[in-house]
């Protein structure tokens, strides 16, 4: 009876150890991972709101009126995300000044 109870003992604080090993390995690459630059957000309702001049002003204006979210680490996106908050992705790079 006490062998079986001392393997079986060792047994969980075997897979204890293991749980514990990976929550540091998972904790410490998230502390490496740098984000090359900061994801900047707009909610969606905003965006589709926003008026042609608003637009014109780009990032500044929007920053300036306080339209924008900044996470500039992955704690920051996970909380958001875990908040039950998507992200949707998208880029683009004004190739005219002049033409609206």
């Amino acid at each position: 009876y006490r062998v079986r109870k001392f393997v079986l003992e060792k047994k969980k604080l075997e897979v204890l150890r293991e749980q514990l090993m990976q929550e540091h390995i998972t904790t410490a690459l998230r502390t490496t991972t740098d984000l090359m630059h900061p994801m900047v957000l707009i909610s969606a309702d905003r965006f589709t709101s926003l008026s042609l001049d608003e637009l014109r002003g780009c990032y500044e204006g929007l920053r300036n009126k306080g339209y924008l979210l900044t996470l500039d680490d992955p704690d920051s996106i996970e909380c958001f995300k875990s908040n039950g908050k998507r992200i949707l992705f998208f880029s683009y790079e004004r190739l005219y000044w002049y033409i609206p």
